[in-house]
């Protein structure tokens, strides 16, 4: 039972983390192309599924190669979760020595370290440098009138919760 709560936690952070990369992209779209980006309804469901079916795919590998360990002591009995991966056992010739290889271990947590640290990381910090260059960079028209000062103030504010939230992400990540 403890060994699935792992799978739990890394589903919970992969949908968490997709979501928010989701969330970064539309708006992205909403804000640099405005008046194209049309997200309909059955397009957010498919997103949502996807996300979905990836945390899920991120966390299966878990379910199979983590084992309930059990160790009988003399007062007491240890159980614990740990990791038990295929390995390959290469044995050199030369100096007669055996290595593990822990290669679908190695090959899984380098694919989870991209879909969701690397991945997500670069689309928010280009996606949120593009919402805060087109806010800041760009003239809307009337912008000369009596509310620019308005506007102005609106546009930093904006680009400083988007700046706060990219060096959020980026302190918890």
């Amino acid at each position: 039972m403890s060994c699935i709560i792992l799978c739990v936690t890394v589903v919970s952070l992969s949908s968490s983390i997709l979501t928010l990369t989701l969330i970064a992209c539309d708006r992205f779209f909403g804000i640099v192309f405005a008046l194209k980006a049309r997200l309909t309804e059955r397009r957010s469901w498919t997103f949502i599924f996807v996300v979905w079916v990836v945390s899920f795919a991120a966390a299966a590998p878990l379910l199979f190669y983590r084992k309930q360990f059990v160790r009988a002591w003399l007062n007491h009995t240890e159980v614990w979760c740990g990791e038990s991966w295929p390995y390959v056992e290469i044995l050199d010739p030369s100096t007669n020595q055996t290595t593990t290889e822990f290669r679908s271990k190695t090959i899984y947590y380098v694919l989870l370290s991209f879909i969701l640290y690397w991945i997500p990381m670069v689309v928010l910090s280009l996606a949120y440098t593009a919402i805060v260059y087109k806010l800041w960079m760009h003239k809307t028209p009337g912008e000369g009138m009596v509310e620019a000062p308005v506007r102005v103030r609106v546009k930093r504010k904006v680009c400083k919760r988007r700046k706060h939230v990219v060096m959020t992400l980026y302190a918890f990540m």
